[in-house]
């Protein structure tokens, strides 16, 4: 591997521009496949020889990079011209976009630290077994079934069924009067 030209790829990454050696950077990026530099530098050499930019290449290069911004600053300017000193400033790190963003999380920092926010605990309430114990006995009729009902009447609780009775005769009035036959027949029983 010629190590001088890796070198001056990186330090001067303008030499890109013109005849890259694809193959050593190709090289480079997979002997040492998590160097974010070797992936962009191969990125800009296949895009200077292709004349088409691959968007294989550019996903794999996204991937590794450490700043997407960097690199779409850097593949969104006109290279062709005046620019090519913007490709070792973004190889390099620009200081505007270090800058900006430094100010940017700065500020972040300052209002957070003025206004101090906190996670808060939601406030339970103190546990009482006498409550507990009440809420327990107390039950809700949310179903009501024929089935239920006549397990009530099996059970001695005609006050019981007669309610689930009534649910039922509400849910299915079709059937109300078979319901109210049964409803009478019950309230007859607890009046003996």
């Amino acid at each position: 591997m010629n190590e001088v030209k890796i070198i001056g790829y990186i330090s001067n990454p303008s030499s890109l521009l013109y005849k890259p050696d694809v193959d050593l950077l190709n090289e480079l990026k997979e002997k040492y496949p998590y160097f974010q530099s070797a992936h962009l530098l191969h990125s800009i050499a296949i895009n200077q020889t292709e004349s088409v930019f691959s968007n294989s290449y550019l996903r794999e290069a996204a991937i590794y990079a450490g700043s997407r911004a960097k690199m779409h600053h850097y593949f969104s300017a006109d290279f062709t011209h005046k620019g090519r000193d913007v490709v070792s400033s973004v190889m390099r790190g620009t200081k505007s976009i270090q800058n900006k963003e430094s100010t940017a999380s700065d500020a972040l920092i300052e209002r957070f630290i003025k206004t101090k926010p906190s996670i808060k605990k939601p406030i339970s309430s103190f546990y009482n077994p006498a409550e507990k114990a009440s809420k327990s006995i107390e039950e809700e009729e949310i179903f009501a079934s024929e089935t239920l009902a006549k397990i009530y009447i099996m059970q001695g609780r005609h006050d019981k069924a007669i309610k689930i009775y009534q649910k039922l005769s509400l849910i299915n009035p079709e059937k109300s009067d078979y319901f109210a036959l049964l409803i009478k027949h019950l309230e007859d029983k607890i009046n003996e």
